[in-house]
This record gives structure tokens, sequence and C-alpha cells, in this order.
């Protein structure tokens, strides 16, 4: 079971705010989740062959023609900060 504290510091992680409604809510959404992942984790898969697969020339089969590019300030102009050509964020070490 997730607890309150774990709910909000994964929002915070998030850069969330949540409710305390949000969070009543979350709590055990997020713990029917988990159990369902740790359900997954007990299959045994050890006579399944491993199948991955990188494709060289993958191509959108979804969308016709080339795919169009985001202007730069079209790009930008919803980032919380940034310069007059890159985004800007918190160093990362």
């Amino acid at each position: 079971m997730i607890t309150k504290e774990e709910i909000l510091k994964i929002a915070k992680l998030a850069n969330l705010e949540l409710t305390e409604a949000e969070i009543e809510s979350f709590t055990p959404q997020i713990s029917n989740i988990i159990g369902y992942l740790n359900k997954l984790n007990q299959v045994d898969v050890t006579s399944v062959e491993q199948d991955f697969t990188v494709l060289k020339d993958a191509k959108n089969r979804f969308q016709e023609g080339e795919p169009t590019s985001l202007e730069r300030k079209d790009a930008l102009k919803n980032a919380k900060e940034h310069s007059d050509k890159y985004f800007s964020t918190d160093r990362v070490l």
C-alpha cells in the first residue's frame, strides 16, 4: 500500500500540486497499479525467448508525408524558463 507521504513525494518530483481530494483519490489507484505490477513480477518467464528488435529504417506508419518541425518560438512559448534560443533548466549533477 502506498502512503500519502509517498504520493506527496511523487507529486513533488513531478512538479505537481495536488489537492487533498486528489491525494485521497490517487492513493488507492496507485496502490492498485503497484499491486498489479507486483503480480506481473511473479510470472515465470524463464522459458520465454527474449524478443528485442531495433529497426534501422523505422518510419512513422500513422502519418502521411514528411513530419514537420516546430518553429523555435512555438517550442519555447510554454517553457517555464528559456533564453532567446534555448530551454533553461536547473543544473543537473
